[in-house]
């Protein structure tokens, strides 16, 4: 695996962050002695078309692009946002966008899909969860007393350092901090990212998951007789 990104014709990837283009994020939030996890499992890499992006652009502003489709797109349904993302959570939302222009969910929808989009670019991603401080949520008025409710932001990694992205609201920020602000979609909508009472990024991506994994298999593998006797 040498890290060549495909289609773009960008330069190839240091070894450290393929795994940012890989099938798995696990990302684990901890909160007033509760734990949040979120799981995003994508579908194996295949070519998609985005309208407006053209060979050799660059990256950040092929970043842009998905961004802003991804938030121009967007129907925003609490309920349709699933507790996992999982392939076919991604297919059926990449399958709306294709048949209707639009597809429903929210900030963790918007989060997994751009995610996809920018890996089969070859762009690397991570997904970071936000404690709000105020409202939870881009939509105005929504509320949930008595629980955290978090939002999905995602870093990308450009020009050799990560970036941090909203997707569900269409803006890409120009360092790891989470971003802030609002943006006017074309249909006149108002998008506003939530304040930040704090926020956390997986640092090693999917590599902590498939570690415990390999630690599993290799004990079942090599000590048969205790893991059956247990």
């Amino acid at each position: 695996m040498n890290g060549v990104r495909t289609g773009m014709g960008w330069k190839p990837l240091p070894s450290g962050l393929l795994p940012y283009c890989d099938m798995l994020d696990v990302v684990t939030w901890r909160s007033g002695g509760a734990t949040a996890v979120k799981l995003f499992v994508y579908p194996p890499p295949r070519p998609v078309t985005v309208p407006g992006v053209t060979r050799g652009e660059r990256e950040i502003d092929v970043v842009r692009r998905l961004a802003r489709l991804v938030s121009d797109t967007m129907t925003y349904d609490i309920s349709a946002e699933p507790r996992q993302y999982t392939p076919p959570v991604l297919e059926r939302t990449l399958g709306q966008l294709l048949l209707t222009g639009r597809w429903r969910g929210a900030c963790g929808t918007a989060a997994y899909l751009f995610s996809y989009l920018c890996r089969c670019y070859g762009i690397p991603t991570r997904i970071v969860l936000i404690e709000p401080a105020g409202s939870p949520t881009v939509v105005p008025g929504l509320r949930a007393p008595g629980r955290v409710v978090l939002h999905a932001q995602v870093q990308v990694w450009v020009d050799g350092r990560w970036i941090t992205v909203d997707p569900s609201v269409g803006i890409v920020g120009n360092s790891e901090r989470p971003v802030e602000g609002y943006r006017i979609r074309p249909d006149g909508t108002v998008l506003q990212t939530p304040e930040v009472r704090g926020w956390r990024v997986e640092e090693e991506g999917p590599l902590v998951f498939w570690r415990n994994l390999t630690a599993l298999a290799e004990y079942l593998i090599q000590a048969p007789e205790t893991a059956s006797a247990s």
